[in-house]
């Protein structure tokens, strides 16, 4: 090749990537400034409050907004971001980072996982006082809620709480209605494979909060025979039994897989 074709194909090519470039940095991802999410915390599992935020903020002022919520400390929060079922998807640990900047979206859940307990006052020393003595005290539990508006003085909350509580209540009395004894299931909680089975029981479980379902397992994937802490609820082969949130347990036909033995 000649020295001229060759400095022609070399103009060329920086202006093919000039132009690549360009249009790189014109390419906008446009997403909403705002994400209505789910707060809960490791305190209090079953309580959830919808909430409004920016995605503007950083991590670190993100967490600042969270301890009026749940009343932890910033220093010690571990922010996990599940998906609307429950499904983590990652940890938001980037103090410096913008909230927009991870995989968020409305209808996804925070969990803070805190010290709570950081952040309140001991209260051991309230039941040696009078109740005038203490509520002339500015570092108790009842001062340190009041002046937040948490908890029960914070009366939008409590009304919120109310309402997701019947919603739940709802949703729970609707699942437990759809599941059968004896029928097929698929089982699917956050960070364990997908398990399918049948529905041998649902109820309450002693030593557990709330009703569980159990479930008989195709596979030895479960963690028991059926029983909890020595009461049996039903019969199945060790491994092959497990109790269940009902959220977590979808009815439906699901048919046992079938292995051709030939490949084994």
């Amino acid at each position: 090749f000649s020295l001229k074709i060759i400095l022609e194909c070399y103009i060329i090519i920086k202006i093919l990537a000039f132009n690549i470039y360009k249009c790189i940095m014109s390419l906008q991802v446009i997403t909403p400034d705002f994400v209505e999410i789910c707060i809960s915390n490791s305190s209090n599992e079953y309580v959830c409050m919808q909430k409004r935020f920016s995605k503007a903020l950083t991590i670190i002022e993100f967490k600042g907004k969270l301890e009026m919520i749940v009343g932890g400390s910033s220093g010690s929060m571990t922010l996990q971001l599940l998906t609307s079922k429950g499904q983590h998807v990652c940890n938001l640990d980037n103090d410096d980072a913008l909230l927009g900047s991870y995989p968020i979206e409305t209808g996804m859940t925070v969990h803070v996982i805190a010290d709570i307990s950081q952040n309140i006052p001991n209260e051991a020393e309230s039941l040696s006082m009078s109740t005038e003595e203490y509520n002339k005290r500015t570092n108790t539990l009842h001062n340190f809620l009041q002046n937040n508006k948490l908890g029960k003085y914070d009366e939008k909350y409590q009304k919120e709480l109310e309402e997701q509580n019947r919603i739940k209540q709802i949703a729970l009395e609707e699942k437990l209605e759809s599941l059968k004894i004896g029928g097929r299931c698929l089982v699917q909680v956050s960070g364990q494979p997908s398990r399918k089975g049948t529905v041998l029981y649902k109820g309450d479980v002693e030593g557990l909060n709330g009703p569980y379902v159990g479930v008989k397992y195709d596979e030895p994937l479960g963690k028991n025979d059926g029983s909890f802490n020595g009461k049996r609820y039903f019969e199945c082969a060790m491994k092959y039994g497990g109790f269940v949130k009902p959220l977590n347990v979808e009815a439906g036909d699901f048919p046992e897989d079938e292995f051709d033995l030939e490949e084994i």
